[in-house]
């Protein structure tokens, strides 16, 4: 995915922070910019935020599109414009900031930043988002140095993160085509059981090799990326066709309701049947 490499010099301030619910959510996001406060530098907004519910599709200029799935972090740099919808249909919710910050682009140095459109599940910082919207809620209102320190937080730990998944970015181009030919083969068999050794096999290597150039490749490994596309397909079958978690696992070779209500805690933080209700 397109990184934007930013060197943030200062936090200005933020312009607001919010918890947004809407149905069928459908929308033209444009970062603005400000006109400099300091010579040398741009003046601008960057939006970060999480998808709670329903996950959002980001078509760029450019006509690529990338899926925000929920607990996914979102980040629109300055300057950018995205066509954004969701993915499903009803009601959707998410959570955001916008912070006005001074910026450099391009540049190398301690503070730079590439920031990716999104991060896969990252509770760290959503934590620091859920708290920076806690606040801008309540009746308490942050002081400058309070709002500077959440925000410096929330940026610390995206590029301790990116830093992280950049580490691993220049695999051989094999890496691609094993873990591309591995997700395929995931989703052609998506409504029944398979193991990870079935899917080394089909692709020509070791259960081993796959395993650990997945987790690098994805950021997870591919046990949890399987888990995860069933439960979303699951949840899309019970959303728009009204099938049962019983029976809509099924469908996805996950046939033990047990096993089903853990995963999807672990995953999504509440039980299958809190988050349905949600969705009412």
């Amino acid at each position: 995915m397109k990184t934007t490499k930013i060197d943030i010099k200062s936090f200005v301030k933020i312009a607001y922070a919010h918890e947004h619910t809407a149905t069928d959510y459908k929308y033209v996001l444009e970062t603005e910019d400000y006109p400099p406060l300091h010579r040398e530098y741009n003046t601008g907004v960057m939006e970060i935020g999480t998808v709670k519910l329903n996950p959002i599709i980001f078509k760029a200029e450019d006509g690529s599109c990338h899926t925000a799935n929920e607990g996914d972090i979102f980040i629109i740099p300055p300057k950018s414009k995205f066509e954004i919808r969701t993915r499903d249909k009803g009601i959707h919710r998410h959570i955001t900031t916008e912070a006005i910050i001074e910026y450099t682009e391009g540049e190398d140095s301690p503070t730079t930043i590439s920031l990716p459109l999104i991060i896969p599940q990252n509770e760290r910082i959503a934590d620091i988002l859920k708290k920076i919207v806690s606040k801008s809620a309540s009746l308490h209102t942050s002081s400058y140095f309070e709002e500077c320190s959440d925000y410096m937080k929330l940026l610390s730990y995206i590029k301790s993160c990116t830093e992280k998944k950049n580490e691993g970015q220049s695999v051989p181009p094999a890496t691609k085509r094993y873990c591309t030919m591995a997700e395929k083969y995931a989703m052609d068999n998506i409504t029944r059981h398979i193991m990870v050794e079935e899917i080394a096999e089909h692709i020509g290597i070791s259960k081993n090799y796959l395993t650990n150039i997945f987790s690098k490749y994805k950021g997870m490994p591919i046990t949890e990326y399987i888990n995860r596309m069933k439960l979303n397909h699951m949840l899309e079958l019970m959303r728009r066709f009204g099938y049962s978690a019983r029976k809509a696992g099924e469908f996805v070779g996950l046939d033990n309701v047990n096993y089903i209500s853990r995963i999807f805690k672990k995953y999504y933080g509440v039980t299958l049947k809190e988050y349905m209700k949600r969705d009412l």
